[in-house]
C-alpha cells in the first residue's frame, strides 16, 4: 500500500557490475510502491559505476511515465563524479541530503493543493 510520504531508496555500498541487477530490481520496487516521489539516496553507495548510472537514468524515465517524481542525494563523491562524467547532472533534481530533498518536495506539493484549491474557486466563481 502506498504511504502518504515519499519512498526513499537507499543505495549502499558498490554499485558495479555485480551489483546493477539489485539496483534495477530495488528501483523498480521503490517506484512500484511510490504514491508521488521517489528519492534515491546514494549518501551510502561507495561506487557508483556508469551502468548504475544507466539503470538511474532509467529509473528516472519509469518514475516519469508513471506521474512521479524521482529526486536523487548525490552525497558521495563517487556519486557525484558519475553524474558529471556521464553529463547526467541536468538530468536529476539533486539534493544535499534526504532532508533537503523531502523538504523541497513537500513544499512543491503544497504550493500544488494551492493552486488546485485557487483553480477550483475561481471555476465555482465563474458558474455563479
Amino acid at each position: 500500500m502506498r504511504g502518504p510520504g515519499p519512498t526513499i531508496a537507499s543505495v549502499v555500498g558498490d554499485v558495479d557490475a555485480r551489483g546493477i541487477s539489485i539496483l534495477r530490481e530495488g528501483l523498480s520496487e521503490a517506484i512500484r510502491g511510490a504514491n508521488r516521489t521517489v528519492i534515491v539516496d546514494l549518501s551510502q553507495a561507495d561506487f557508483v559505476s556508469i551502468s548504475g548510472m544507466q539503470a538511474l537514468v532509467e529509473a528516472q524515465v519509469c518514475a516519469e511515465l508513471r506521474g512521479l517524481a524521482m529526486l536523487l542525494v548525490p552525497d558521495g563523491r563517487s556519486s557525484r563524479r558519475v553524474l558529471e562524467v556521464t553529463n547526467a547532472e541536468d538530468r536529476f533534481r539533486c539534493f544535499p541530503s534526504v532532508r533537503a530533498a523531502v523538504a523541497a518536495r513537500r513544499t512543491e506539493l503544497a504550493a500544488h493543493v494551492d493552486l488546485d484549491h485557487v483553480l477550483v474557486r475561481s471555476r465555482r466563481d465563474e458558474d455563479i
